[in-house]
């Protein structure tokens, strides 16, 4: 459960997998919010997510280390 999540945990991050996941939007404006400083990649590759999302991560100071972003079979549109 996310009210049992140490976030203390997560600032040493340096790659997480969340592909294939069913997250939202939703979930992702939860997780740019976290403290993500030190992650540097990211897979979020086949869930619900749409370019509200992919803004959402480009524009978060706390995922300002991330170089690799795995972004495909999501429902995003080509801008």
């Amino acid at each position: 459960e996310l009210e049992n999540l140490n976030i203390e945990l997560l600032k040493n991050l340096k790659s997480l997998n969340l592909s294939y996941n069913k997250i939202t939007d939703f979930g992702i404006k939860y997780l740019v919010n976290l403290p993500l400083s030190h992650l540097e990649k990211i897979n979020l590759s086949g869930n619900s997510l749409t370019n509200e999302s992919l803004n959402s991560i480009k524009s978060s100071k706390n995922l300002s280390n991330l170089e690799t972003l795995t972004f495909t079979n999501n429902n995003i549109d080509e801008e």
